[in-house]
């Protein structure tokens, strides 16, 4: 199990919050979530700490970064979904205790996007239990990586209306339903055509992929994975950057924009602890934490 305290110095979540609160210059305001006060270290654990197993999993789509518009981003200060189309996309889940970043990403971009692209007259919150239960072999909520790969015919997944996520309560991840909850029929599930995964080297990044991840992201949300350490249990606004503490797992959030303040460029990511964590469920984090070699979007 994952020790999500800051060091060994640290016994309390409130001995790390002070260590956190006396670093100079810090871009980000340091607090406990609500829904962390008094609680275990197990009971912390479930939230921010996933068991990282592997699986065989359908193959991704990888392609390396292709030739980069010539359009200058130096100009656009900002974008943010949650301003250009917040019915579309201002929703915030919470994984409860099933930390599992990437289905959880994975499904909530795939609600924005149906919306945002008129697929669905209205956004329609999608089934995460669905995804989990069926897909995750029984490993769902320990972050296991399937990702896009089964929103892909002939998988896909069921509105949530008809499979309501119950993980976060029971533990359990169950089996897959063939019955909505109210014992109706299955829906035709919703699928896309295909997620890619794109990659980049140290040296491409350099040469334009902030560019080209931007024009990304102005079609709709994509997901960035990034390597999450023990502080950012307490990030609850500004822009966050990694100051110290025990690897907790890779993340997954969906990119809903961009911009810079007080001179630090930053990615604006959907998280999925709920809206009591970070600014309402979402990171604003420094782009220079994003270390991530791949980024995947929904074609």
């Amino acid at each position: 199990m994952f020790c999500v305290l800051l060091s060994q110095q640290s016994s309390s979540l409130q001995d790390s919050l002070e260590v956190l609160k006396n670093i100079p210059d810090l871009t980000w305001t340091p607090e406990i979530p609500k829904f962390l006060l008094n609680k275990s270290q197990e009971h912390i654990d479930k939230y921010f700490a996933p068991k990282l197993q592997s699986k065989q999993i359908p193959p991704h789509v990888h392609r390396s970064i292709p030739k980069y518009s010539t359009e200058d981003y130096s100009s656009n200060k900002d974008f943010d979904w949650t301003v250009q189309n917040p019915k579309c996309v201002n929703y915030v889940e919470s994984m409860e205790h099933c930390v599992a970043t990437e289905p959880f990403a994975t499904i909530n971009m795939l609600s924005d996007i149906m919306c945002l692209r008129k697929y669905d007259n209205e956004r329609v919150r999608y089934s995460h239990q669905y995804y989990l239960s069926c897909y995750g072999q029984g490993t769902g909520c320990e972050n296991t990586e399937f990702g896009f790969s089964y929103l892909e015919a002939p998988y896909g997944t069921v509105p949530a209306s008809c499979v309501a996520y119950t993980s976060g309560l029971t533990g359990e991840i169950g089996k897959c339903p063939n019955k909505c909850d109210d014992g109706s029929d299955l829906p035709k599930r919703t699928t896309i055509i295909h997620g890619e995964m794109v990659t980049w080297g140290n040296n491409e990044w350099d040469e334009g992929g902030e560019n080209f991840v931007k024009e990304a992201v102005k079609l709709n949300p994509i997901q960035f994975s990034f390597k999450a350490y023990s502080d950012i249990i307490f990030y609850s606004a500004g822009i966050f950057s990694h100051q110290f503490g025990d690897y907790i797992g890779d993340f997954r959030g969906e990119v809903m924009g961009w911009g810079t303040e007080n001179g630090i460029k930053y990615w604006k990511l959907k998280m999925s602890f709920g809206e009591e964590w970070g600014e309402n469920g979402y990171l604003r984090i420094a782009q220079s934490d994003i270390m991530t070699k791949f980024w995947e979007f929904s074609l």
